[in-house]
């Protein structure tokens, strides 16, 4: 297997500083985006349309059933919970006015693969904006913790909780949790050259497919939502890179089976 997945933040030091960075617990909303009622900055509001505006003149005015039905700003710059590295998450959410529900799915197939691939991203104060155009059907949408661009209110406002465990306990916790995921991928059967098999790829993406359907689920269902220990070892899994190495540990062993093939 490829070397260290965390190799950019290895050390016990380095990891702590990140972790109590992303578990600041703020008393009021991000400064940089909303005021002290909590509404969006009018600066703010009108760069987000603009990003929508861009998105339906370059993109989706060449797909003319295609319909914007909501911007929505959501993620830890929506909470008590944001740092400098925040993202400004922003989706935007479409319908359509085709009935044919085939050709509905390949329209939405398009876009999602179109935007998930941008790696250039516009900034807002500092903060980049992270959008993608779904359905507003898609699992990832929520009214939890979310903000309409277009009305300029709460969906749903978030609430202010303590977080249930220290820095370090929360450390303790992600590095059993990494361990895991590690010994998983090291006894996957694997080809001469150090690639997973297919039957090894199927199980390490399912592993970490039910590891991000169950920190989902933490955050939109349980009573501490963003502040429960199964989400944030989710989000420290995506921030030290693991999750990102994993990933493209299968995809490589699978292009490397196609190229064996060829």
């Amino acid at each position: 297997m490829p070397d260290n997945a965390e190799q950019k933040i290895s050390t016990r030091e380095e990891k702590l500083a990140v972790i109590s960075e992303m578990t600041a617990n703020h008393r009021v909303l991000c400064p940089d985006v909303f005021d002290a009622a909590g509404h969006l900055l009018p600066a703010v509001r009108t760069k987000l349309m603009a990003v929508k505006d861009f998105v339906q003149g370059s993109f989706l005015d060449c797909f003319p059933g295609v319909r914007i039905n909501d911007v929505r700003l959501c993620g830890s710059l929506c909470s008590y919970i944001y740092s400098p590295r925040s993202d400004l998450d922003l989706f935007i959410l479409t319908d359509t006015d085709l009935k044919n529900q085939e050709i509905n799915n390949k329209i939405f197939n398009v876009i999602d693969i179109y935007f998930s691939g941008l790696e250039v991203r516009p900034r807002i104060n500092n903060h980049r904006i992270d959008y993608g155009v779904l359905h507003k059907s898609h699992e990832k949408v929520s009214p939890f913790n979310s903000y309409s661009v277009i009305t300029d209110d709460w969906l749903q406002k978030p609430v202010r909780r303590e977080f249930p465990f220290t820095p370090q306990e929360l450390y303790q916790a992600y590095a059993a949790y990494s361990a895991r995921l590690h010994r998983l991928a090291a006894g996957l059967s694997k080809t001469s050259e150090g690639f997973l098999t297919p039957e090894s790829q199927n199980i390490l993406n399912k592993y970490l497919d039910e590891l991000r359907l169950a920190a989902y689920i933490c955050k939109i269902e349980s009573p501490e939502h963003e502040y429960g220990l199964e989400y944030n070892l989710y989000r420290l899994l995506k921030r030290f890179g693991a999750k990102r190495h994993f990933y493209q540990y299968i995809n490589d062993s699978y292009k490397k089976g196609l190229n064996k093939k060829a």
